[in-house]
This record gives structure tokens, sequence and C-alpha cells, in this order.
């Protein structure tokens, strides 16, 4: 588990560049990656009125990564589903068993 005391003064000075989310994306990735292994670190938008998720920044971008271009559209019962998780506090990881409409965020 990684110390939120060490961790959160160099996030909250990333966040207080008023960069992009882009380069925000990749402060955190770099910050998270000294703690522990870190594929990537993956932003996503939830747009509620349209049931649908979009990928708005990625770091380390991997080449031949399509990561970027990921968006969906869920059925009202799948988005629920998806913003229950959202507001679990829960982290998907390629290390877990990911089911149902949480294997497709």
């Amino acid at each position: 588990m990684i110390a939120s005391a060490a961790i959160g003064p160099g996030i909250w000075r990333g966040a207080c560049q008023h960069i992009e989310i882009e380069e925000f994306v990749e402060i955190v990735a770099g910050l998270l990656g000294e703690y522990g292994s870190l594929g990537q670190a993956i932003v996503r938008r939830f747009d509620v009125e349209r049931g649908a998720v979009a990928t708005v920044a990625v770091a380390p971008q991997v080449a031949g990564d399509r990561v970027n271009d990921d968006r969906r559209i869920y059925q009202a019962e799948e988005l629920k589903q998806v913003l229950l998780w959202g507001s679990s506090g829960r982290v998907l990881g390629k290390g877990k068993r990911l089911t149902k409409v949480l294997g497709l965020v």
C-alpha cells in the first residue's frame, strides 16, 4: 500500500502547476512508479448524461497502444454499476479478475 503522506505532496505540487491533464498524469505515474510496479495510469471521464466513458489521459504512453482512443457507451444498468465502483474507492488492476461491466472500464 502506498503511504499517502509520502506521495501526496508530489501529487499536489503537480496539480498546482495548472498543466494539461496529460502532463499531470505523467507526473502522477512517475510518482506512483517509485512506490511499486505501475503499468499505466489511465484517467477516464464519465459522461452520465450520455452514458459514456472516454479515456482522457494515459501515462506512460506505449507505442501501438490504443487506450487513448478508448470510448464506451453503457446501458443504464451498466452505467449504474460503473458509477457505484467509481464511488467505492477500489482500484482496478490487471492482477484482479474483472467481470461483467467492470472488465470493460
